[in-house]
């Protein structure tokens, strides 16, 4: 990676393989490339690392963990090995709007005292479609 990223999204993971590959390729969308992720495997028992191992990308990086020890302590790692002045934390079951990374850092730039910002979440089915309101 060339330069310092502006922000770090971090991302505990555990048995989503049949959900990564949308997390990932939604990441790799994004307008703002200024990103790196880290995702932190929990010991899963599914095929889930085996498809993280498909989206090779220098802004990625994945550590596998033998033991689980939950959501928590995945958070914790993943803010301590990462490198930006902002951190994110993105659910490997979730998908990412394309300018996601951007808004975040818009919303950062516009309000530089702030010390936390949030996103909208839309439920969507096992189908992609939406489940109705968003969710605030």
């Amino acid at each position: 990676m060339s330069e310092v990223p502006s922000v770090s999204v971090i991302c505990p993971s555990y048995n989503h393989g049949r959900h990564v590959g949308d997390f990932l390729r939604s990441m790799l969308a994004q307008t703002d490339p200024r990103w790196e992720l880290i995702i932190i495997d929990d010991a899963s028992t599914d095929d889930n690392v085996s498809k993280i191992s498909l989206f090779a990308d220098s802004r990625i990086k994945v550590i596998v963990r033998a033991h689980n020890r939950g959501v928590t302590a995945g958070m914790n790692e993943g803010v301590a090995l990462s490198c930006a002045d902002l951190v994110a934390f993105i659910a490997s079951d979730d998908v990412a709007h394309p300018r996601y990374v951007e808004r975040v850092l818009a919303a950062f730039a516009n309000s530089p005292s702030a010390i936390a910002a949030y996103v909208e979440l839309d439920r969507m089915g096992l189908d992609g479609a939406s489940m109705g309101e968003p969710c605030t």
